[in-house]
């Protein structure tokens, strides 16, 4: 499978857990899912990356995984300030919620935003970017 075949240019993974961050870049790379991975181990190292990276070509990622519950800037916090940024990081970053959190007033909330496409449990796993695939067809830039 060659790089053009990727659904993704660049994803990005936001969650604290470091075993987490580095299983679900294995999922993706061996999916051949993104061209890039970048890490945000918090939801306010993510917003710096996007504002920093915002006018860079292919600096945005296509995908967000964010997880719920973060020490410092939670998933809820990330999404608030998310809604305050440029019209093209919203346009461009489209998130799902990767969590391990059982708790469905936290899971009925935070599928509730706008920008939240999607809650998967974690681990992920190669069937969750297949699912991908058929809700956002064509993503690869």
């Amino acid at each position: 499978m060659t790089s053009t075949d990727m659904a993704y240019g660049l994803v990005m993974l936001v969650d604290d857990g470091e075993l987490d961050n580095f299983l679900h870049r294995k999922v993706i790379e061996r999916a051949h899912f993104a061209k890039k991975i970048v890490v945000a181990n918090s939801g306010r190292e993510a917003l710096e990356y996007l504002e920093t990276n915002e006018n860079l070509e292919g600096g945005l990622p296509n995908l967000i995984f964010l997880d719920i519950n973060m020490p410092g800037m939670d998933g809820f916090h990330f999404l608030d300030a998310f809604k305050d940024l440029s019209t093209s990081i919203r346009d461009t970053c489209k998130i799902m919620i990767l969590s391990s959190s059982i708790n469905q007033g936290e899971i009925e909330r935070i599928t509730k935003d706008k920008h939240v496409l999607k809650f998967i449990d974690k681990p992920l796993r190669a069937y969750d970017l297949a699912k991908i695939r058929s809700i956002l067809p064509g993503a690869s830039n």
